[in-house]
């Protein structure tokens, strides 16, 4: 009986052993691979903007959170790397470790996904958006890519808008220059309210018009190209996310044959 109970307790101690060993090497595992030096990936950078975090976020889930390849601790260097100023201050003293990378989520997220913060200054730019006083391709573009950036901005944040409401619609003819204006009257029904639509195609033609013929305008620009001026890159556009170690949109980063070898 004795010698039995000695087994039990050598085989048990030899089992504790094994564990604890095992579970110290997984340890080291983990902080090896959170340790190794990760690919350079050009990620937007966010320094607080509500109006960027929209764009940055998602583009940062689409690259880096729903990489399975990553462990939560390299996520946490990515994300870490990508915030500067105020975020980057908010995640400061939070370790590279698993368990942290929710926490800086949360923080984040916590102050920056904020619907109101976010539309507001989208709203506020079209309201205060300045008259345009003197007609031409690039003010009436300018204007259109304003609208359509507002428009967009809070569609990416789950507002309904329609493009038939009337506000809007008066907001954006009450910036157009005194000689649309009165172009606008005349080609409008006299009873039937303009949508934003046809507002917006209206803006599209008369800029072509001026882009054909710049001697239209008041006061030709002789900068103006006769190619329609491209809107900037709204920000709020879906993305296409391409492979940034191969430069390449055939498949995404945790499918790159190229990284972690």
């Amino acid at each position: 009986m004795l010698i039995r109970a000695d087994k039990l307790v050598f085989d048990a101690r030899q089992s504790t052993g094994l564990s604890v060993a095992r579970h110290a090497t997984q340890e080291h595992s983990q902080a090896n691979k959170d340790a190794v030096k990760l690919p350079k990936l050009d990620l937007p950078s966010f320094s607080g903007s509500y109006t960027a975090w929209t764009s940055f976020w998602d583009l940062f889930n689409t690259s880096i959170h729903a990489n399975a390849t990553l462990t939560d601790g390299q996520k946490l260097r990515y994300l870490k790397a990508s915030v500067t100023g105020e975020p980057s201050r908010l995640v400061a003293a939070l370790e590279v470790a698993d368990a942290n990378y929710p926490a800086a989520r949360k923080i984040l997220t916590g102050i920056y996904d904020n619907q109101r913060s976010i539309v507001r200054p989208h709203v506020a730019a079209l309201i205060n958006y300045p008259t345009i006083k003197i007609e031409s391709a690039s003010a009436l573009r300018k204007l259109q890519c304003e609208v359509n950036e507002y428009i967009l901005a809070l569609e990416a944040r789950g507002v309904k808008t329609t493009k038939n409401d009337p506000l809007t619609a008066h907001l954006v003819a009450d910036k157009l220059d005194s000689e649309s204006k009165k172009q606008s009257e005349l080609d409008s029904s006299a009873t039937k309210l303009e949508t934003l639509d046809e507002f917006l195609e209206f803006i599209d033609q008369r800029a072509r018009a001026f882009e054909a013929e710049p001697k239209l305008e008041k006061t030709p620009n002789p900068a103006t190209s006769r190619q329609p001026q491209a809107c900037k890159n709204v920000k709020y556009h879906a993305q296409t996310v391409s492979c940034p170690m191969c430069d390449t949109g055939e498949h995404r980063l945790y499918n790159c044959p190229k990284t972690f070898l």
